[in-house]
């Protein structure tokens, strides 16, 4: 029985009022069926419209400042920002919004499958 942790919708409905997110994908364990709540960690990747800019780091830092202080406290929820038309370019670096990674990543090197 696939388990999706509620807070992968939650996130799902905040970034789509955003008007720039256009889907999210899950990886790891959620997306193989091996998620255990509280102990497997969260992959999602999310397509933009665009760079995720200043503003927009700030937008994302902020709203998954909010799911780290509600629905998703002690998850390790984490998510990386792919801009729509670097998705097939695998030495784009995007950036990882995770209040406790500052780092930017490559999309294919935080997926699993």
């Amino acid at each position: 029985m696939r388990i999706t942790p509620p807070v992968v919708e939650e996130l799902g409905d905040r970034l789509a009022t955003l008007g720039w997110v256009s889907d999210l994908f899950v990886g790891g364990s959620v997306a193989t069926d091996d998620y255990t709540p509280r102990i497997s960690d969260i992959d999602l990747v999310a397509l933009v419209d665009g760079p995720v800019d200043t503003a927009r780091q700030s937008t994302l830092t902020t709203l998954h400042r909010g799911l780290d202080d509600g629905i998703a406290a002690d998850l390790k929820l984490g998510c990386v920002y792919v801009e729509d038309a670097q998705l097939l370019d695998l030495r784009a670096a995007a950036p990882n919004v995770d209040p406790r990674i500052a780092r930017r990543s490559n999309p294919v090197g935080r997926c699993q499958s």
